[in-house]
């Protein structure tokens, strides 16, 4: 479990404190007459209440605050918590990871990231920038998260991903065997997972980034077994169960993402296996792909408000179709939905108008939320939804952080 370092402080909401039920609905308590939130400071070893001292211009004990939170809920919030962050003038708008950041996420799936993260700009018409200077995923473990508009871009030169594991050894986890690299996301293990208007780019310290899949084996015949089942996406690694639905996006494609090569080695780490393991023509390197690398039991999808493109070639999102292309699905109207209609207590009827349709249908059963284990019920959805905290996103989250009275307040945690 994670730990915090002495003096760590942050504003919890009342409502949560008055019974650690992860519901966002309700968390709406700085407006409308609402309980707002108490400042919790850890001292060493327990969160504590705090209060302003005027008299000595001070944070000090409130000994009245007789909720004190364990540092398991107070993860457990953080993991789940909506969080406006924002750049200065002064910084050109930049926010800088250090090369020790590990991504957020940790690999317990109560603490798997699963919260929303807006980007709110300090400079008209530009985003708010993350340099990551680590090896590490800006979120490297997601139950169904939120990134929206933000400018992540990889200062990193080198990062290398080595697996010593294949077949059943090497399957993905909360604490998986196999490495995984994105930009953006590592690695989604369930719930719907948006990314809303970002731009993913590698920039190194100048000449780029290069990606090094390493295999562990030292059987030269047999190292490249090793190295092929590794994903590596521009954008996100592999999407194991669960949905990720990008919104907002412009035209991605592998010369977008910047100066960004992929190369595999044997575990010498000089001699090469394959490179341009990105190319669209690489079918030794079937899971790195320019967007997302490998997808399983789950699906991925482009939101637009304009036609169902199917295509590789007509889709906003070039992932190449080595191992899943990405969608154009379109949102802005009815039209292209599955409906499902009782005819009797004993038939059903499905109605699938169009391709879209039969896509969607396909997303349903690849995500594993229509399976069945009897004839009447028992839907087994719990892989990609349904438990281990596995979130559900509907928004567009706009309103993160408004202070308007008539939208929901829903920046919950600040950390000062």
């Amino acid at each position: 479990m994670s730990s915090f370092s002495k003096g760590f402080a942050l504003y919890i909401d009342n409502d949560y404190l008055s019974s650690y039920d992860v519901n966002f609905e309700k968390w709406d308590s700085d407006k409308n007459g609402g309980t707002n939130h108490t400042r919790f400071e850890f001292d060493g070893n327990n969160f504590v209440g705090m209060k302003w001292d005027d008299n000595n211009d001070e944070w000090v004990v409130d000994s009245q605050v007789t909720k004190k939170p364990t540092t398991a809920q107070v993860l457990d919030y953080l993991a789940s918590a909506y969080y406006q962050i924002t750049g200065t003038t002064d910084n050109d708008n930049k926010i800088t990871l250090s090369s020790n950041y590990v991504g957020l996420g940790s690999a317990d799936y109560r603490y798997a990231f699963r919260g929303v993260i807006v980007g709110k700009s300090a400079v008209d018409g530009q985003k708010v920038k993350i340099e990551n200077a680590s090896i590490s995923p800006f979120i490297k473990v997601s139950n169904g998260c939120v990134v929206k508009n933000v400018e992540i871009k990889v200062t990193a030169p080198t990062i290398e991903l080595t697996n010593n594991n294949i077949s059943n050894n090497a399957k993905f986890d909360y604490s998986s065997n196999c490495p995984y690299y994105g930009a953006v996301i590592g690695e989604i293990m369930g719930g719907d997972s948006i990314i809303d208007d970002v731009q993913a780019s590698f920039i190194g310290n100048g000449s780029g980034t290069a990606i090094k899949i390493i295999s562990g084996n030292t059987d030269s015949n047999n190292a490249y077994k090793y190295a092929q089942i590794v994903p590596v996406g521009g954008y996100v690694g592999v999407v194991v169960y669960g949905g990720l639905i990008f919104r907002n996006m412009s035209t991605q494609s592998a010369t977008t993402l910047g100066t960004l090569s992929v190369t595999s080695y044997n575990s010498n780490k000089t001699t090469v296996i394959s490179s341009n393991c990105m190319s669209d023509t690489n079918m030794a390197h079937l899971y790195v792909n320019p967007i997302v690398g490998r997808v399983v039991n789950a699906h991925a999808v482009n939101e637009t408000a304009s036609s169902y493109n199917y295509t590789n070639a007509t889709s906003t999102l070039k992932n190449s179709t080595k191992n899943y292309a990405i969608p154009d699905i379109n949102s802005g109207t009815t039209a292209g939905q599955i409906t499902f209609t009782q005819t009797d207590s004993a038939n059903d009827t499905i109605s699938i108008p169009d391709g879209q349709s039969l896509f969607l249908l396909s997303c349903i059963t690849q995500s594993m939320a229509g399976n069945a284990s009897t004839s009447s019920g028992n839907y087994n959805t719990r892989y990609s939804y349904g438990e281990n905290y596995k979130t559900v996103h509907h928004a567009k989250y706009t309103s993160v952080g408004t202070d308007s009275s008539t939208k929901p307040r829903i920046t919950i945690m600040q950390e000062v």
